[in-house]
């Protein structure tokens, strides 16, 4: 299972400016990220790269049996370290790191905890982390749901905003033919997304 974290492109340069830059394949510093509000080498805190997620996040979770249920998801981290490439104002700081977390609802539904692992680009050329999602994989015994295929498969994805949001998803997946895979929402945190729709399968994919 993978952290991704989302960071939001920096401001353009102007048109017709051509910024030096000193960026190198491999890293030139790789800085431990010790304390969370202390900066690194390059000036970047485990605060600044993971602050908006950690913590402890709650939610409705709406299910396709019709019931509802309150949800929490917490995140604590567990150490990190940056790999700089050069000038942090002009190259990328890939900062690499570790977490624990854990999802569970009012009434024991879902009970999922783990490690996990995270990377996100940062520095002051490519602005801040605006999201970080979670997507380990479960089985239908784990959230008490009987499959609606034979040959189905459950997906968890849930998310933390830099705004506060946080999102649960459930899906279950599975193919009718060769062209068309069938997507059921069996949980959600909104109104009208607990549904099934058929989406056309990519050719190029395996």
């Amino acid at each position: 299972m993978l952290f991704l974290l989302v960071a939001c492109a920096g401001p353009s340069e102007e048109s017709g400016s051509v910024a030096p830059t000193s960026c190198t394949e491999a890293p030139t510093e790789v800085n431990t990220l010790a304390g969370w509000f202390e900066p690194s080498a390059s000036g970047l805190s485990l605060e600044d790269a993971l602050g908006f997620a950690v913590g402890t996040f709650s939610g409705v979770s709406l299910w396709d049996d019709g019931t509802t249920t309150p949800f929490t998801l917490a995140i604590e981290p567990q150490g990190a370290e940056e790999r700089v490439y050069g000038d942090p104002e002009q190259c990328s700081v890939m900062v690499e790191g570790a977490a624990a977390w854990s999802l569970t609802t009012e009434n024991g539904r879902v009970a999922l905890a783990g490690d996990t692992s995270w990377e996100v680009e940062v520095g002051a050329a490519r602005g801040t982390p605006q999201i970080l999602i979670l997507d380990p994989p479960i089985t239908f015994d784990a959230v008490d749901l009987d499959p609606l295929a034979p040959t189905s498969t459950l997906q968890l994805r849930t998310s933390v905003r830099a705004d506060g949001t946080v999102t649960f998803v459930i899906r279950e997946d599975w193919l009718l033919d060769e062209r068309t895979m069938r997507q059921c929402v069996r949980a959600g945190y909104e109104e009208g997304q607990v549904l099934c729709q058929d989406a056309e399968v990519w050719e190029g994919a395996e």
